[in-house]
């Protein structure tokens, strides 16, 4: 994850400069942050986020149905295994405007809506790319379901 998100930042270094800006307002001379100092780290976190959406670790999540299921009016029987392609869901245009751009302002506003408490997945309107139309299982970097 980290090596993705250092890749990136080395292609894109406009992106990489905004980051650097924030640590070092942020951090100033201290070596080594607090955890309220990563908490303010609001753009490196939205990169980090932007990064494991463009370079899924787990490509798959993989469930046996506990019941019968319809989709799209098919059933498929319990006891089925179900593969759900995560990748796919990350770089879905039903889910992300523009999923070939690496923009972490994708990110922000569910930053600031989850410190707020307030964990639900809203649309909003992002400058220069169209509206989030997020799906709670369209970003899922480390899998889903219970460990």
């Amino acid at each position: 994850t980290m090596h993705w998100l250092l890749t990136d930042l080395a292609i894109l270094v406009q992106h990489q400069e905004v980051c650097r800006e924030e640590v070092f307002a942020v951090l100033g001379e201290k070596l080594f942050p607090s955890l309220e100092d990563l908490d303010r780290l609001k753009y490196l976190r939205a990169s980090m986020m932007e990064s494991q959406r463009r370079h899924m670790l787990h490509q798959t999540v993989t469930r046996t149905l506990t019941e019968d299921v319809v989709v799209s009016g098919y059933t498929i029987p319990a006891n089925t295994k179900m593969v759900l392609h995560l990748n796919e869901a990350a770089q879905d245009t039903r889910f992300f405007d523009r999923p070939e751009l690496f923009v972490p302002e994708r990110w922000l506003h569910f930053i600031e809506d989850f410190e707020k408490g307030q964990s639900r997945r809203v649309a909003r309107k992002v400058p220069g790319i169209g509206p989030a139309k997020f799906h709670p299982a369209a970003f899922l970097p480390f899998g889903g379901g219970a460990r």
